[in-house]
């Protein structure tokens, strides 16, 4: 009897953990957006060493305003690539940028390898110059005369990029969409059915030990 209650009491458990689960992603899309206050998903983040990363973000003022991109950016045209440190210990470490076109793998855009305290690089490029295609952004750490280099790829061009509030609100919008139809209305079916459970295994045991309790009184009295 007792192993039943601890089982189903599990149950509850589970169920209430899935529960958390799902309010969590109904909620996170004001939290994980670009901008808000994590990008543990961004896949605009490159590696630079062991938890330590850089953010990329490109903008096209002249053509899409404030929009955001990231792996994908639409028009061809003027375009502003932001470095942004995400930790500190870069800031006193030499690091170097380079944007090149690929397969030929030409540079069009160097940085030397400086220390940047205020943690953020610009890179100011006109596209137009290059022509639509892929590109690589490298970001290679210099430190005692060793090389560690990490890049992004992106394109550019051919139109229909998607910036990356939309890509992450619509990862989302959907995820809590499919929480709502099928997650919700299972989990209430699941919580009833697993607190009737609990109730009548407590009930039937409620009326065991009552049973043996009069049974016992008997005995002594008799």
């Amino acid at each position: 009897m007792k192993n039943q209650i601890q089982s189903w009491q599990m149950i509850l458990r589970r169920l209430l953990f899935v529960n958390t689960l799902i309010v969590g992603v109904l909620a996170a899309p004001s939290v994980w957006a670009h901008g808000g206050a994590s990008v543990k998903i961004d896949s605009c983040r490159i590696p630079v060493i062991a938890n330590h990363w850089v953010h990329f973000t490109a903008y096209t003022p002249t053509l899409t305003a404030d929009t955001e991109y990231c792996e994908s950016i639409p028009e061809i045209g003027p375009t502003n690539l932001v470095f942004d440190y995400e930790n500190k210990r870069l800031r006193n470490l030499s690091v170097q940028f380079e944007i090149t076109k690929e397969p030929e793998g030409d540079q069009i855009y160097y940085q030397p390898p400086e220390v940047q305290k205020t943690g953020t690089v610009n890179a100011a490029i006109d596209f137009s110059q290059f022509g639509e295609g892929d590109y690589l952004a490298h970001v290679s750490l210099i430190n005692e005369g060793k090389k560690i280099d990490a890049h992004l790829p992106f394109s550019v061009g051919g139109g229909g990029g998607t910036s990356v509030a939309a890509l992450t609100g619509g990862l989302f919008a959907i995820l809590g969409l499919v929480a709502v139809i099928y997650g919700v209305p299972a989990l209430r079916g699941r919580f009833a059915e697993a607190r009737e459970r609990v109730r009548q295994i407590e009930a039937k045991g409620l009326k065991k030990l009552k049973r043996r309790l009069q049974i016992a009184s008997h005995r002594i009295i008799g």
